[in-house]
């Protein structure tokens, strides 16, 4: 019996995600979805369904809206001693000086460049930076001048 209630329970899943690919194909396909913000909007509003699931307490979710320890303290805030801050700060221009500068450059060069190619993967030119010794926030900025940042579109 257990068998055939998961194989039925995996026929319907399969039947959904077709019926959603079929969806999707009729809307334009993936791209035409992406630049309509299409997937950012049923990420959304699923997020938006869960969370009125837990308020309501359809969702259970332990810690949160079941099996809760209720005391007055609260939640504690962390807080970090400014010496660490301080520390990083200091290792980070340790690290830059000691990498090749010329080398970090001419590769996210080469990654604006690549951004500005729509065909191009990123991905190579993302891992030849971090080879060198570019740090995260240089992809980041370098990414973002090309490709700017993306922001959600109101749904009306």
């Amino acid at each position: 019996m257990a068998g055939s209630f998961v194989e039925a329970l995996t026929d319907e899943l399969e039947r959904q995600a077709e019926a959603y690919f079929a969806r999707i194909e009729s809307l334009g396909g993936v791209l035409a979805c992406i630049n309509r913000g299409y997937f950012q909007r049923e990420i959304a509003e699923s997020a938006y369904r869960y969370h009125q699931a837990v308020e309501r307490r359809e969702q259970i979710v332990v810690g949160v809206n079941a099996f809760r320890e209720e005391t007055d303290e609260g939640i504690p805030v962390l807080k970090i001693n400014p010496s660490i801050e301080q520390e990083q700060v200091a290792a980070l221009s340790l690290f830059r000086s000691r990498r090749d500068s010329l080398k970090v450059g001419a590769h996210l060069a080469t990654l604006e460049k690549a951004c500005r190619d729509p065909e191009a993967w990123l991905m190579p030119e993302i891992l030849a930076c971090v080879r060198v010794g570019a740090t995260e926030g240089e992809i980041v900025q370098t990414m973002k001048r090309v490709l700017g940042t993306w922001r959600e579109q109101p749904v009306f």
